[in-house]
């Protein structure tokens, strides 16, 4: 069963107020995926297989989040 979400970044544990970079990261990880994806101004909906998709999704994010520098 397909599920949609809409997934929004809150970064914390940054010294920085400016978040445009780490939300192109979690951005260009949905983008690589190959998921059906749309970005609106407050998150962006993604189109999964099913909900353990979702899980690895958010893992991956996570980990290209922490990369850059996320604490």
């Amino acid at each position: 069963m397909s599920v949609i979400v809409e997934i929004a970044v809150d970064v914390i544990g940054t010294c920085s107020t400016s978040v445009g970079d780490l939300i192109r990261v979690a951005v260009d990880v949905i983008k690589k995926s190959g998921l059906k994806y749309e970005i609106g101004p407050m998150g962006t909906s993604v189109e999964l297989p099913s909900v353990e998709a979702l899980g690895r999704l958010l893992q991956e994010i996570h980990d290209e989040l922490y990369k850059a520098g996320v604490k």
